[in-house]
């Protein structure tokens, strides 16, 4: 589709307000094409339009289930909305579909990191009952 590769060149160039329109008229055209749906999503992930982002990428998900990179995509917009549990969730998908997928591990690190610090037992300063807070 012209207007999704328009609007994936635009976005290559960060032309991000532009790649926006382009994208905004490939989902118009064909509301059933998951890579125009992504594409939406991640502009819209760099103009700061995070609830849109998370609705689109939600969308290009729906449409291809079984696509690892949409999956790792929606990832990172969940932990930019602030959602790692559920970005945790989708990184998981992302690294079942795709296992090999450095992009995906590396969103589920960020995403699982402060439950993992959280969890870990203070050390112990010698001479002291426990680490100070």
């Amino acid at each position: 589709m012209a207007w999704a590769n328009l609007g994936r060149a635009l976005s290559a160039k960060k032309s991000y307000d532009d790649a926006h329109e382009a994208f905004e008229r490939a989902v118009a055209i064909k509301h059933d094409y998951p890579d125009a749906w992504n594409g939406l999503g991640r502009v819209e992930l760099r103009l700061g339009k995070v609830p849109a982002a998370v609705a689109a990428q939600e969308r290009a998900r729906k449409l291809d289930p079984k696509n690892g990179t949409f999956a790792a995509d929606l990832c990172q917009t969940l932990f930019d909305a602030r959602d790692p549990g559920r970005a945790a969730g989708e990184c998981r998908a992302a690294l079942a579909l795709e296992p090999n997928n450095a992009y995906a591990r590396y969103e589920l690190g960020k995403a699982l990191a402060p439950r993992v610090i959280a969890r870990r037992p203070r050390p112990k300063w010698p001479g002291s009952a426990r680490c100070p807070a």
